[in-house]
This record gives C-alpha cells, sequence and structure tokens, in this order.
C-alpha cells in the first residue's frame, strides 16, 4: 500500500533538503566556531609556553652566573647603579628584588601593571604602571621574560637608562 505517489515523495524531498542543508550548514559553521576557538586557546597556550622558556632560560643563565662566582649585584655596585626600579614582579622580579634588598642597592620603585592596580606599593617599595611617567632611576632592569625587547623600546623616552635581565646576567658575567 502506497501512502504517497511521486509528486508527493518528490515535495517531501524538496522540503526535506529545505530542512536539512541549513541544519547541516548551522552544524558545519558550530564546527567551524569551535575550531577556531580551539585555534585561539592553542595560540594562547603556546603563548604561555614561550614566555615560561625565556624565563626559564633566564634562571638557568642566572645560577650559571652565581656558580661561576658572579652576582648581580656586584655588578651594580662596581658600575654605580645604586638606585634602581624593577620591571616586571613576576618570578624573576620578585626573586631579583629579595636578592637586590640585602644590599647597599635601594630599589625606588617597581613597575607593574597588576600590582600597581591593587595598592600601589610592593613590600613598601611605590609601583607604579606601566603607563605612568616613571621617576628617575640609575638603571631600569627589565624582568619580564619574552617581551623585553617591546618594554625596553618604551623606555628608552623615559630619562633612565633600561636593561633585560638577561643582558644584565650577561654582563655581570663578563
Amino acid at each position: 500500500m502506497n501512502f504517497f505517489n511521486n509528486s508527493d515523495m518528490k515535495k517531501i524531498f524538496k522540503v526535506g533538503r529545505l530542512l536539512i542543508i541549513p541544519g547541516g550548514l548551522f552544524l558545519i559553521y558550530l564546527s567551524c566556531k569551535r575550531t577556531r576557538q580551539y585555534k585561539k586557546i592553542l595560540s594562547e597556550k603556546d603563548e604561555m609556553i614561550k614566555k615560561q622558556e625565556a624565563a626559564l632560560k633566564t634562571y638557568e643563565q642566572w645560577i650559571e652566573l652565581y656558580q661561576q662566582g658572579g652576582k648581580i649585584e656586584e655588578y651594580l655596585q662596581r658600575n654605580g647603579y645604586h638606585s634602581i626600579a624593577l620591571y616586571g614582579m613576576g618570578r624573576i622580579g620578585k626573586n631579583l628584588f629579595d636578592v637586590i634588598s640585602g644590599t647597599q642597592i635601594e630599589v625606588n620603585y617597581v613597575v607593574d601593571r597588576h600590582l600597581s592596580m591593587v595598592d600601589g606599593y610592593y613590600r613598601s617599595v611605590p609601583c607604579y604602571n606601566p603607563k605612568s611617567v616613571l621617576p628617575k632611576a640609575d638603571l631600569i632592569i627589565v624582568t619580564v621574560s619574552g617581551e623585553a625587547d617591546s618594554i625596553l623600546l618604551q623606555l628608552s623616552e623615559c630619562g633612565s637608562p633600561a636593561i633585560s635581565m638577561q643582558r644584565l646576567i650577561k654582563r655581570a658575567a663578563d
């Protein structure tokens, strides 16, 4: 027993195609959207890994310097840097702050986009936002791994000499 004739079947297929094709396209759209989201997440993770690798390399160079008997704080004192600023208070910045705190060198201020939003101080030392007008210092040490070049370019207009942590370690080793 046949409930539909050929013309009815053709109409049903046309309507079905009209419903199935947009539905299929919608599923493809969702798949592409999800793929773009995953690519964005992967890109962000790759960027984070690059920063962590740069920080690890800095730590390795710093440890090697100490193993060879060199010290950043001695290099700074020998070269007349008595009042410094630290740019970036992540792990490296905090460790450098601790090392320098026990010496004749004074940390006049720190620069960090996150800390400056909280209370404006790091261990009683003023903390500035990177967009602020920065006070003079004998030297600004950029401890942000992977972004030092762009930060140094920005700091070239502030009036105080600046150096990346990596370059400082190399100079202290010489």
